[in-house]
């Protein structure tokens, strides 16, 4: 699979938002505080958000209030949705959080006609070892419910991806649509559109 590689720095919020249409209804997966969907565009983006762990008020880290509907779902369980309820489901920045990440991405395709991935690449071992101290001393902490979780930690990065390859193996049964690789404050982030 070529790889297109985008040279301008482009952050992954913005590469979501250029793979999906204002009129699709959206999935995002482990929205997290939704800044996906609140920067560009306006937010006349029809999306839900699900996350195992999430700030319940509703509310973003600035204290805005989040213009979407919010379900709490645990995508290494059957996520509450009916098979292709959505135009696009987005899994941006979770596979390496999850200890199942086959059940993920087939959550994710079940539920939606359409995928997007994105994952970081070549994450430091610090990041995957202190994930949750470093979550925890970062001023996002308390915006989560942080709730002692040794199976499915919030912050912690329990995997590291270094190439495509090792998402691949996770996405070997879908059709591959897209694959780019972008360049942003956080490091090197992968794209992927699977259908």
């Amino acid at each position: 699979m070529s790889i297109k590689i985008i040279v301008e720095p482009k952050h992954y919020w913005e590469w979501i938002r250029e793979n999906v249409n204002e009129n699709e209804k959206i999935l995002d997966i482990g929205i997290g505080d939704g800044n996906t969907w609140k920067m560009g565009k306006d937010g006349r983006h029809d999306v839900i958000g699900t996350d195992k762990k999430y700030n319940v008020t509703g509310f973003d880290i600035d204290g805005l209030e989040l213009p979407y509907k919010l379900v709490r779902g645990n995508i290494c369980d059957c996520l509450p949705f009916h098979d292709k309820e959505f135009d696009v489901s987005v899994l941006s920045n979770v596979l390496e959080h999850v200890p199942c990440p086959q059940r993920a991405v087939d959550q994710a395709v079940r539920v939606a006609k359409r995928t997007i991935i994105v994952i970081p690449l070549g994450e430091s071992k610090e990041l995957e070892e202190k994930g949750d101290e470093m979550a925890l001393n970062n001023m996002w902490a308390k915006y989560y419910d942080f709730v002692p979780d040794s199976v499915f930690p919030h912050h912690a990065h329990i995997r590291v991806f270094t190439t495509f390859e090792d998402l691949e193996i996770f996405i070997k049964n879908y059709k591959i649509m897209k694959v780019e690789k972008m360049y942003c404050d956080a490091g090197e982030q992968l794209g992927v559109v699977i259908q």
